[in-house]
């Protein structure tokens, strides 16, 4: 049987350490790891502990910081892979890319087709 946790088991000086560990760029997994939980556990526990769902965003958002200055740093660095950082903050922080297709300099039309069981024949 499982001990149950409780937010006063959680390592001393534990908001600190997370927001530390934020502005270095680490992820929820490293957060979760620090105060020795696995990530499941600790996003079930940001709704129940107001302490932890407040630490955990805060170290959240300095590593979102941190990542964009990284990105914001190497604009110029012809080494720099542009699209494995944007795979990155894609995955991270559900950055998302918006295309707008267009044909002529117009705008591309989408359609929404409806078919009845009737209508649609296979093969």
């Amino acid at each position: 049987m499982h001990k149950k946790i409780e937010i006063k088991d959680l390592p001393k000086g534990w908001e600190k350490k997370l927001i530390k560990l934020g502005e270095g760029g680490a992820s929820m997994t490293k957060f979760a790891d620090y105060i020795g939980m696995q990530k499941a556990t600790m996003l079930n526990k940001m709704k129940d502990w107001p302490e932890l769902d407040y630490a955990i965003k805060g170290a959240l958002q300095k590593s979102e910081m941190w990542w964009e200055d990284q990105g914001q740093e190497n604009l110029k660095n012809k080494e720099f892979n542009a699209t494995l950082y944007m795979m990155n903050m894609s995955n991270r922080f559900n950055w998302r890319r918006k295309d707008d297709l267009t044909t002529n300099d117009k705008p591309i039309e989408s359609h929404t087709f409806k078919f009845t069981e009737g209508e649609l024949k296979l093969g």
